[in-house]
């Protein structure tokens, strides 16, 4: 599974929980416009927010050989020291249990 598909699963199921959202975070810079987008050099792949308690989330999506660039840790280290829920994911069950704790999506309560 490609790093894209990982990352769509996961934005898919988080945000189906009705727990927390979760936005894709692109990040480059289009030389046509020179223009730069996305939150910055090292941002995570997904970022977000816990609706319980307001709590960023800052989830990097690798694929089970990716590896973090030191700007990409620093990010998910500069959330985590703030408060917020930074750390990598490589499939749905990773990025659960490290925004909700467990490995298996909670239920909506809807």
């Amino acid at each position: 599974m490609s790093e894209t598909d990982i990352m769509r699963a996961i934005r898919v199921a988080v945000n189906a929980t009705g727990k927390a959202t979760l936005w894709r975070n692109n990040v480059g810079f289009d030389k046509d416009k020179k223009v730069k987008y996305g939150l910055g050099k090292g941002s995570a792949d997904l970022v977000g927010f816990l609706h319980s308690t307001g709590r960023i989330l800052a989830v990097e999506v690798k694929t089970s050989v990716g590896r973090l660039s030191p700007e990409q840790k620093a990010y998910l280290s500069f959330v985590a020291e703030r408060g917020g829920i930074a750390g990598v994911a490589r499939s749905v069950e990773e990025a659960f249990s490290l925004i909700f704790g467990e490995g298996t999506p909670p239920h909506s309560g809807a």
